[in-house]
Formats: structure tokens, C-alpha cells, sequence
């Protein structure tokens, strides 16, 4: 319970964020669209799957690989490029490389936002609406990440060549979460989100966008093989699943275009009846009754009733 007492802070500020900016919609981008009653649950839902399995979980306890990279008889069977990755750019000073990448993540972030802030010609309005996308598509990413770590359980490579990084041990719950790689998935769902919000806009510039959050990224990935926390292949999966979540959920807000696209009518609409109903009919040459009729005109709705007719 005191763990998930530390963790209730930051559990509170994300959730946060999203109430916080439900009023960021007004003067959105054309053609974009933030439903809170849609969006802030999918937001929900993604953060609740991204910090829900470690608190599910005991950490004390000894835990078994199920991707172990190894066979029966305990041969390594870790394929050729993942070995040779690890190989060619695992750092000696591997803590070094665990901060730089997480240097590397806070950029994934600030860099294309800036460089979008730079685009769209400052903030202005409708950008907290556009963040609270890119914190969705973030959500979304994670809590895929997350899932995909706890079922797959891939020994993480410090553990698996038993050389434990300073302050971890082999057979906990952090030595098994090698796959996917959250930090490279969180790095290109920031980035690709951020980028595709710019494209959607068709802000000049944009490519600054896309270039500036995919180096940043892709830096954050290397830097998890050098930190010996990831595989290659941990990485490309990761990046992957991020980069997918950054490309989707944009467009899933891409709603209003149609509507966008229609010529202003100037004026009151006609009426467009929707109804018509004739109650309590008589008889002659001028029957009593009436006509009841309804539709709508000027952009809200009429009922109208005619007597005697």
C-alpha cells in the first residue's frame, strides 16, 4: 500500500491533465475534434493500463523468464542480431547510457513540441487541445507496452549474460521486462504524435517536426541497447508500437474535415421537414384538423401546427 501511495501523485497529475484542458478544444484545429466524453476515457484507460500491472504484481518474488533465449538444456540460443547489436554499441559505462537515455526521452518530448510551437507560429488557440492528443497517443502506447512486456517476460540482456547493472539482481521483476522497449515506445509515440498533428495542419515546415522528433527517438532507442537494458529487436518492436499509436490516434480526431470543407450558407436555412402528420381529420369542404409538421431551419430544429386547414 505505501508503494502505491508514492505513486499516487503522479497517478493524479496525469490523470489530471486531460480535465484540466477539456476547454482547449475551443478554436481546435480545422478538422480536428477532442471529445472529452470519448477521449478523456480512452486517456483513462491508457494510464490505468500503463501503471496497473506494476502494482498487480509482487516484485519481491523470484521471477521466471518465459522468453528466455535459452533451450532445455540452458544453451544460448539468443539470435544473430541481437548479439551482434548488443556487441557493437553496449557502452562500458552502461549507467551513463540509462541517463543519457532518458535525456534522450525528455527531448522525444520538448524538441518537436518546439519545433511545432515553431511551426503553427506559436501557441495560440487550440494547442493545449492538440498536447492533450499527443498525451492520449502516449497513454495508448503504454499501456500496449506494458502488456506486451508482462506477457512476453523476455530476460532483459544484463540478465541474461549475468551481469547485473548496479542495484539489480537476476530473476526479479525488472530483469524481465525486456520486451518491448516503453522507453523507445513512449519516445516515438511523442514524437510521431507531435509530427502528425503538424501534417494534419499542413503546417510549412512540418518536416522540421518530423525530423526533430525522430532523431531524438531513435537516439532513445539506441541508447536503451547501449544501457544494456534492451535487444534490437526490443527496440524495433518498441518503436513500432509507439510509432504506430503516434500515427493513429491523431488522425482518429481528424472528425470535422467534411464539415470544414462545406461552403458557408449565408442566411437561414430552408427547412427541411422531417415530419408530417395530419390529428382528428373532419369531414366537408373545409375538414377540421390539424397538421402537425417538423424539421429543422437556420441550424435548429421547428415543430409547427396548423388549425383548420
Amino acid at each position: 500500500m505505501p508503494k502505491m501511495a508514492r505513486s499516487l501523485p503522479v497517478l493524479l497529475v496525469v490523470v489530471g491533465l486531460p480535465v484540466a484542458g477539456l476547454q482547449a478544444q475551443d478554436g481546435f484545429s480545422e478538422g480536428l475534434e477532442y471529445r472529452p466524453s470519448v477521449d478523456v476515457p480512452v486517456t483513462l484507460v491508457g494510464v490505468a493500463g500503463m501503471v496497473g500491472p506494476p502494482h498487480l504484481t509482487d516484485p519481491s518474488k523470484t521471477w521466471t523468464c518465459l522468453w528466455c533465449d535459452r533451450d532445455d538444456q540452458g544453451r544460448d540460443t539468443l539470435n544473430g542480431l541481437d548479439a551482434a547489436a548488443r556487441r557493437h554499441w553496449r557502452w562500458s559505462d552502461r549507467e551513463k547510457a540509462h541517463r543519457w537515455s532518458n535525456v534522450s526521452l525528455a527531448l522525444s518530448l520538448a524538441a518537436p513540441a518546439a519545433a511545432f510551437i515553431g511551426v503553427r507560429g506559436g501557441v495560440g488557440s487550440g494547442f493545449g487541445g492538440e498536447m492533450l492528443i499527443v498525451l492520449e497517443s502516449a497513454a495508448v502506447n503504454m499501456a500496449l507496452t506494458q502488456g506486451t512486456k508482462y506477457v512476453f517476460r523476455r530476460e532483459r540482456p544484463w540478465a541474461h549474460f549475468d551481469d547485473p547493472l548496479p542495484g539489480q539482481r537476476r530473476g526479479s521483476r525488472e530483469s524481465m521486462l525486456s520486451f518491448t522497449s516503453g522507453h523507445t515506445g513512449l519516445a516515438f509515440s511523442l514524437a510521431v504524435s507531435t509530427a502528425s498533428l503538424a501534417s494534419l495542419r499542413d503546417d510549412e515546415g512540418k518536416e522540421w517536426v518530423w525530423a526533430t522528433g525522430l532523431t531524438f527517438a531513435a537516439a532513445s532507442g539506441y541508447l536503451r541497447i547501449a544501457a544494456d537494458r534492451h535487444y534490437l529487436t526490443d527496440v524495433l518492436v518498441g518503436a513500432a508500437i509507439g510509432a504506430a499509436a503516434g500515427w493513429v490516434v491523431p488522425r482518429l480526431f481528424d472528425r470535422g474535415t467534411e464539415e470544414a470543407a462545406e461552403p458557408v450558407v449565408h442566411g437561414p436555412a430552408p427547412p427541411v421537414v422531417a415530419f408530417s402528420a395530419v390529428l382528428g381529420g373532419g369531414r366537408g369542404p373545409r375538414p377540421d384538423g390539424v397538421l402537425v409538421t417538423g424539421g429543422f431551419q437556420g441550424g435548429g430544429p421547428f415543430v409547427s401546427a396548423t388549425w383548420g386547414f
